[in-house]
């Protein structure tokens, strides 16, 4: 019986791996390598990455091996939901995001760092793009946009960066959202993708989250999702160009486990 689970698994890993390869190997014969080294799009979609159709068949096939407890790597394609989807930045969502960024300005301004003088010109996007290209080689950052699925409009971001591996297993989590967008539980639904994905197929133990003490908004957000307050940090950021206090709060694997949440059920929601 042991030999046969034994084999059973290397024959489920066999089949992940090759499953895996062949669309990574398609995704890549299908575009070309830009100079920022992400790639360019398919030239029969100029103007999408890659189409609701193509996430969804993805996000089948994860949550089928999500189910089965089979720890998956990370390779930089959507996760998909019902109302919308997350996948990393690409050089053609530049007009989309400077445009989002610019209207919201006002609205983002007081809860971010100082914006770069350059930080909404094409130069400052796309060394913000080499920047997530270095950081997701070496495994420190995770960076997502977030998209409406019935349209395709850029709704924000969410960042998983300061990625501890060893005896942390852990990372932290930003987020932003546009003005025209905020209040529509997007947030919240886009965080009940990620968060499974992180610790089912991620390995994380704990994720981490800070904001400021008035951001009701966002504190609202992240105790939805079962985050814990534990502290208040002294001048933890530098945020809108002054040094700021923040509260601190966590989720552990062990939480989200306990609300029985899985990246196949989000996935398949």
């Amino acid at each position: 019986m042991a030999g046969e689970q034994a084999r059973n698994g290397r024959d489920w890993m066999s089949f992940l791996r090759y499953a895996l390869k062949g669309k990574v190997m398609r995704s890549r014969s299908a575009s070309h390598p830009d100079q920022t080294g992400f790639s360019a799009e398919p030239k029969t979609s100029p103007d999408r990455p890659r189409s609701w159709a193509s996430t969804q068949r993805l996000a089948f096939s994860v949550s089928q091996f999500a189910t089965r407890g089979v720890s998956v790597p990370a390779i930089g394609d959507p996760l998909g939901g019902e109302r919308l989807y997350l996948r990393p930045p690409a050089k053609v969502d530049y007009s989309q995001w400077a445009h989002l960024r610019a209207a919201s300005a006002d609205f983002l301004r007081p809860w971010e760092p100082v914006w770069p003088s350059d930080d909404l010109t094409p130069e400052g996007f796309r060394r913000r793009l080499e920047q997530y290209q270095r950081d997701r080689r070496i495994g420190r950052a995770l960076p997502y946009l977030i998209f409406d699925r019935d349209r395709d409009h850029l709704l924000g971001g969410v960042n998983v960066t300061n990625i501890r591996r060893g005896i942390c297993q852990s990372a932290s989590i930003g987020y932003w959202m546009g003005e025209d967008h905020a209040g529509q539980g997007h947030m919240s639904a886009a965080l009940a993708l990620l968060l499974p994905y992180l610790f089912d197929f991620q390995g994380l133990h704990r994720v981490e989250a800070a904001c400021l003490p008035i951001n009701q908004a966002s504190m609202a957000v992240l105790m939805k999702q079962g985050f814990k307050l534990e502290g208040k940090a002294r001048s933890y950021l530098c945020i809108n160009g002054r040094w700021e206090d923040h509260l601190l709060f966590s989720l552990l694997r062990s939480d989200l486990k306990s609300q029985k949440i899985h990246l196949g059920d989000c996935l398949n929601r």
